[in-house]
């Protein structure tokens, strides 16, 4: 196994392993790259839907979308189509996938299919370095702060999810302690945060406007051109991320496993 660190905050590539045969000392190794690195690409994997499952496994304990419909002979799975014709992909703006749910996912498998020949990336970033890099004068206002998740950002106007999905709330720390590097860790959802804990409408646009300025700035992200074949796994609880709508007229199709996660912790109890 060779992990080959990117030049960014974040981001590695690990060259040398076949996901379907790794045994438990790989599945520690790929942990704790996981762990320092939080976004981890696999190159030429083949993979088929069950193995994505049983990878995904390894790591923790997994369940379908919930809001969207797996795929009938292996429901955990999400495929992620955009198809010539549409004009909207799926999670294009920055997000963390489900911060509406009171136990977000703790990472994701995205395992590439089918790939535009032009285009269609996808952008981490690190949400530690985010914390770090705010203004002392926003870090001291919102260390204590608690932020507001709704699904309906997402999901209000998409006819193909259950009627539950557009109702889904949770309230979690905007700075959180990571469960397993027990380092602090901006937890903003884009979109999906939608407000804070005792603040006005105005006042927490505002506040979130800001957030998302210095969460995204391109020194803080990782890009990756996909594939067929590529997986990316990613720690869902220190970084945000975005698939760009850049391929007009082309197909992506994309298959992700979503593993489970814990409540989010604040920094002090």
């Amino acid at each position: 196994m060779n992990i080959k660190p990117s030049e960014r905050s974040l981001g590695a590539t690990i060259e040398g392993v076949t996901l379907s045969e790794i045994d438990l000392d790989g599945v520690r190794l790929i942990r704790a790259a996981l762990m320092k690195h939080l976004v981890l690409v696999f190159p030429r994997q083949i993979l088929t839907s069950q193995q994505l499952v049983a990878v995904a496994r390894m790591f923790g304990a997994v369940k379908p979308h919930g809001f969207l419909a797996g795929m009938e002979n292996c429901p955990e799975v999400l495929a992620i189509n955009k198809r010539p014709g549409d004009a909207q992909n799926f999670g294009g703006a920055w997000h963390t996938d489900n911060s509406y749910l009171p136990a977000p996912p703790m990472g994701a498998l995205l395992h590439a299919q089918v790939v535009p020949s032009f285009g269609g990336d996808t952008e981490w970033s690190n949400q530690y370095e985010a914390l770090m890099a705010l203004p002392e004068s926003i870090r001291i206002r919102i260390d204590h702060l608690w932020a507001r998740h709704e699904s309906k950002s997402v999901f209000g106007a998409l006819p193909s999810v259950l009627p539950e999905a557009r109702q889904q709330v949770a309230i979690h720390p905007l700075v959180c302690l990571h469960p397993e590097t027990r380092r602090a860790t901006l937890f903003h959802s884009g979109a999906c945060t939608v407000g804070f804990e005792g603040m006005d409408d105005a006042e927490a646009t505002c506040l979130g406007n800001d957030l998302l300025a210095v969460a995204t700035h391109p020194d803080l992200t990782f890009r990756h051109s996909w594939r067929p074949g590529d997986l990316v796994f990613w720690d869902n609880r220190c970084t945000m991320h975005r698939a760009l709508n850049d391929y007009l007229g082309q197909t992506r199709l994309m298959h992700r496993v979503s593993i489970c996660g814990t409540p989010p912790l604040p920094i002090s109890l």
